[in-house]
Parts: C-alpha cells; sequence; structure tokens
C-alpha cells in the first residue's frame, strides 16, 4: 500500500490540505498525484470558502524531487507539477499558502501560486535550479508579472534565499508574524477569509483582478510547446540559463515551456520572417465567438495610397467589412458575432458596454502582451460575456508596406484570440500577402490564415 503523503482535513468552511512527507515535504511524482486528487475532491464540497496549504515539519516545501527529473520521469513529472496549479485555478476558495520554514524551489512556486500567502518570520524562499543548470518554469513566468522585473531575474538567476520580510515589501507576500504569533496570526487571517462572500463570487473576483501569482495557462507538459521538442531539464551552465533567461523574459509568458533545449538565434543571424500560424479554427468550432473592429490601418507615404484607402474612416469600414466576409465565409465552423452587432449592443446599454471602435485594441499587435492589461481585459470581458462566450477574435491591426516590386504592396494583418476569462493572449500571429491595391493585399494576407482553401 503506497504512503499517503497529504493530509485533506475540513472544519467548518475551511479544507487544510497539508504535505506530509516530513521533513522537508520533497514533492514527488506521486506526492504531487495525491495533491491533484485532494484538490478534485474538494470540487465536491460547495460549503468551502478556503484553502490552507501547509507543511508538515520544519518545511513548507524543498521543491520537487531531483530523481524525478531523469528523461524517463520528467514529462510525467511536469505534467503533474503544472496540473496543480491548473485545478488550484477551477476552485471556489481563496487559497492560503501558510509558510513555516523553507519555500524552495517547487515549493516557492507553490506557495506564489496561491491567491494568497502568510509566513511566519523566520521562513525562507530560494529558487536554487540556477545553480544545478536549469530554470523555475512557473517562477519564470509568474515572478516578472507580480514584481519588478529586475527583482525577478535577481531572485532567479542568483538563486538566493529570501526573507518572507524582502517578499512582503513586493507584495508576494501577503502578512509575515513572528514565529511564536504565527499560529495565532493565521488563524485570524484564514478566519477573514471565511467571511467573504460565496464561492463563485469568489472564483469571479479571482478572474477578473490581475494577479501576479496566478500562473499562466501555457502548457508546459505539452512538448510541441518547447523549441527543441524534447521536454527534458538539460544541463547547462549558469550563463548558458542566465542568457536563455534574460532573452525569454523579453517576452513574459514564453517561459512556460521553460526547461526545454534552447534554439534561440544567434544575435548576428539575418532575421527569419515568421510564417503566417493557421487560425485555430478546431479551437473555435460550435462556439459563439466576437469579431472585434479593426481600429488602426495604416500605410507607408511612398505608396501613395491615399486615394485608394479613402479616408481613416473609410479604410477601418473595408477592412472590417473584407474580415467579416473572408471569416464568414472560409471559418463557419465557428458561430461569428460581427462588428455591427458589438456597435448595436454597446449603444442599448450605453455606460455599461464599451464602445467596441474605441477599446484600443491597436495595443494587442505587440508581441510582447501574453495578459491583456486593463481596461482593455474588462471591456472585453463585459462585451464578450454579453455578445458570445469565451473567445474573441480581435484584428489588432493592418499595415501596409512597400516591395521592390513597383506598385505591389504588401498587408501585414496582425491578429489575436483571447480568451477574455482568463484575459490571455491564447493565439497570434501577423498575416501577410501582398497586392496591387489595398483590397488585393488584405485578401491575400486573409487566405494566409486559413491555407488550404482557394
Amino acid at each position: 500500500m503506497s504512503k499517503s503523503f497529504v493530509k485533506l482535513t475540513f472544519q467548518d468552511s475551511v479544507a487544510t490540505l497539508t504535505l506530509n512527507r516530513p521533513p522537508l515535504n520533497v514533492l514527488n511524482i506521486e506526492m504531487m498525484d495525491q495533491i491533484n486528487s485532494s484538490l478534485l475532491e474538494l470540487k465536491g464540497h460547495t460549503e468551502l470558502k478556503v484553502l490552507l496549504i501547509r507543511g508538515e515539519g520544519k518545511a513548507f516545501s524543498a521543491g520537487v524531487d531531483v530523481a524525478d527529473h531523469t528523461r524517463d520521469k520528467v514529462t510525467r513529472m511536469i505534467q503533474v507539477f503544472h496540473r496543480i496549479f491548473e485545478t488550484l485555478r477551477l476552485l471556489d476558495v481563496i487559497a492560503i499558502a501558510a509558510v513555516d520554514g523553507h519555500a524552495l524551489g517547487g515549493g516557492f512556486e507553490l506557495a506564489i501560486g496561491c491567491n494568497l500567502v502568510v509566513a511566519a518570520e523566520s521562513a525562507r524562499f530560494a529558487l536554487p535550479e540556477i545553480k544545478l543548470g536549469v530554470f523555475p518554469p512557473l517562477a519564470c513566468v509568474v515572478l516578472p508579472r507580480a514584481a519588478p522585473r529586475r527583482k525577478a531575474m535577481e531572485w532567479i538567476l542568483t538563486g538566493e534565499q529570501i526573507s518572507a520580510r524582502e517578499l512582503e515589501s513586493f507584495g508576494l507576500v501577503n502578512r509575515v508574524f513572528p514565529d511564536a504569533e504565527f499560529e495565532a496570526g493565521l488563524e485570524k487571517f484564514v478566519d477573514a477569509g471565511q467571511a467573504s462572500t460565496d464561492g463563485v463570487l469568489l472564483r469571479r473576483v479571482r478572474g477578473s483582478a490581475v494577479q501576479g501569482g496566478e500562473p499562466v495557462p501555457a502548457r508546459v507538459d505539452d512538448p510541441g510547446r518547447c523549441p527543441g521538442g524534447d521536454p527534458v531539464l538539460h544541463r547547462k551552465t549558469g550563463a548558458q540559463v542566465a542568457r536563455h533567461l534574460r532573452l525569454s523574459l523579453l517576452f513574459v509568458g514564453a517561459l512556460a515551456a521553460a526547461g526545454c533545449s534552447s534554439n534561440t538565434q544567434q544575435a548576428d543571424e539575418e532575421p527569419v520572417e515568421p510564417e503566417t500560424a493557421p487560425l485555430p479554427v478546431s479551437g473555435l468550432a460550435s462556439q459563439k465567438v466576437a469579431l472585434y473592429p479593426i481600429t488602426m490601418v495604416v500605410a507607408e507615404r511612398q505608396l501613395d495610397w491615399g486615394e485608394l484607402m479613402g479616408s481613416r474612416e473609410e479604410a477601418l469600414q473595408m477592412a472590417d467589412s473584407m474580415i467579416a466576409e473572408f471569416l464568414t465565409e472560409r471559418v463557419p465552423e465557428a458561430d461569428w458575432v460581427m462588428p455591427s452587432e458589438l456597435r448595436r449592443l454597446a449603444r442599448q446599454a450605453p455606460g455599461i458596454l464599451p464602445d467596441p471602435d474605441r477599446m484600443g485594441t491597436a495595443l494587442l499587435r505587440e508581441e510582447f502582451i501574453t495578459q491583456v492589461p486593463d481596461p482593455l481585459r474588462s471591456q472585453l470581458r463585459n462585451m464578450t460575456g454579453v455578445a458570445g462566450d469565451r473567445y474573441a477574435v480581435i484584428p489588432s491591426a493592418l499595415g501596409f508596406f512597400a516591395t521592390e516590386e513597383e506598385g505591389i504592396a504588401r498587408a501585414e494583418l496582425y491578429m489575436v484570440v483571447v480568451d477574455v476569462r482568463k484575459g490571455f493572449v491564447e493565439w497570434r500571429t501577423t498575416a501577410r500577402g501582398e497586392g496591387d491595391d489595398p483590397g488585393d493585399a488584405l485578401w491575400e494576407a486573409l487566405r494566409a490564415l486559413v491555407p488550404g482553401l482557394p
């Protein structure tokens, strides 16, 4: 019979999940499987308002077992570890990490993956992975969102210990209590959580708040997301890991595939223009999908297309019409809610629903944006919630650029798909096409979104 590494107890509206592998509560695959089973069990307890996660013995958790980082185990390890955070996000409770002792590596990530963190004065945190030639996947995504970027890099690149007070000063720990007062302080903190309202509203509040402690919804357990196609945590020198990390942190969220071998292009190589990523039709099929109007159309002056494009309003209307026509014709699998319908809804609820033509969606053309910032995030959630389901397709900007061939221009259409419930950009691409007038160039760019059709 396998040993139980997790204890789950209930008192009133509080569930306590205790990591029970003392003295250090090192997380192995079997233990993480038990954590996931315990979290799923909570879904049947509708009376719960608080989940308290703590450790038995002298540590919260010293992280994931090094023995489970081998080539034959690492894929499974990443899967069960990441599933903990996916399940936490689905629970209608406030998750509180109670850290008394050390929280290292995966233990640190587990703590900041909760909604709130309470720590004892003597508690110490660290991300020692860098000293082993790897780096912590979830921390690399979460910390740059929750703390100043340079501070986050310091914690990740040095692996040095961090005091509870320092993390409190950056908002990563909510309360720090003297060791002798930790249990009493924790009890009062949990009581405050119990006084909150029903679980459904709690979940909505957590979903709408911009929480640095919430991991992004990219899958670290999918080898296809890894640049090298191999999820094994290859050993690297500290300098190699640091270089890889510095490059990756420029685009927050790309590190969800952390631990994969790096195929980063050398700085002195000629940049390769990426191909258009096809629209994720299967993910949109049979759903009500809100198509937002485009809010930015620009052209290089040397094209002298002013007469062809007309006024700004005429250019936007032309682009909107062509995009709507194309998607209706070429992607019938989705139930499209067109820009005209979004405008009608906004007119019916002024002051409640935003004007879709004035929402600032053009900022989503920037590749580094993986989480939609407020107020745009709230606007998209409100509008899409009324008009559609959970996904918004947004043509964020359209540009026309001169080519070496006289009279021919290249259209570049920046498009994203946003999961409005989570606030994340789930897909993005730049569709490109060439033509001798704006309409032809845009149509060719649109055709690249759904390849294989005439």
